[in-house]
């Protein structure tokens, strides 16, 4: 990998105790998109900003929306790049969280069965410290008619359950949102 990724940061000495805050790194900058060479450069730049990260004591890191693939709103490349949340893209995700200690939210193409049809949603997967899968979010509010051709609106459907959880990330509730 050729590029320096830099963290900049105005932290305190040390990260909050258990359930005392939490100390949270966004990453937001340029990369690849809409191929699947786009994901593995952007699954090695998680990896990479995970260290750094973990190297500043961050308890949950961040991403943008549909980081793995890149921000696309064509049907053909939504279908193309999605993947199920078991998928091996966000396995190598878990596996980061797992290694460097820290909960990552990771924003994805989603492809799931639900209500017995194959769908596609602009999600987020949040796991654990420890590689767990605390949560994966589907976009509820879709905008504009680009992303409504791509995605399905997320929790139509109740075998999907609520749209709306609590999950706990160094012992502080939080929720995720995507737009």
């Amino acid at each position: 990998m050729d590029q320096t990724y830099r963290l900049q940061s105005f932290l305190r000495p040390t990260p909050p105790a258990w359930g005392e805050g939490l100390r949270l790194g966004l990453w937001q900058g340029t990369g690849t998109a809409a191929t699947p060479d786009a994901v593995a450069d952007n699954l090695n730049r998680l990896e990479a900003v995970a260290a750094i990260a973990a190297a500043q004591g961050v308890q949950l890191l961040a991403f943008p929306e549909l980081y793995l693939s890149g921000y696309i709103v064509t049907p053909e490349l939504a279908r193309r790049l999605a993947e199920p949340v078991e998928g091996p893209s966000l396995q190598r995700v878990a596996a980061a969280a797992r290694r460097h200690g820290l909960a990552v939210a990771c924003p994805y193409p989603e492809r799931a069965v639900v209500a017995g049809q194959e769908r596609f949603y602009d999600a987020i997967a949040l796991f654990g410290a420890d590689g767990s899968l605390l949560r994966n979010y589907r976009k509820t509010h879709l905008w504009g008619p680009d992303e409504k051709l791509c995605w399905s609106p997320g929790y139509e459907h109740p075998e999907e359950g609520p749209a709306f959880t609590v999950q706990e990330v160094n012992g502080v509730p939080l929720g995720l949102l995507n737009c």
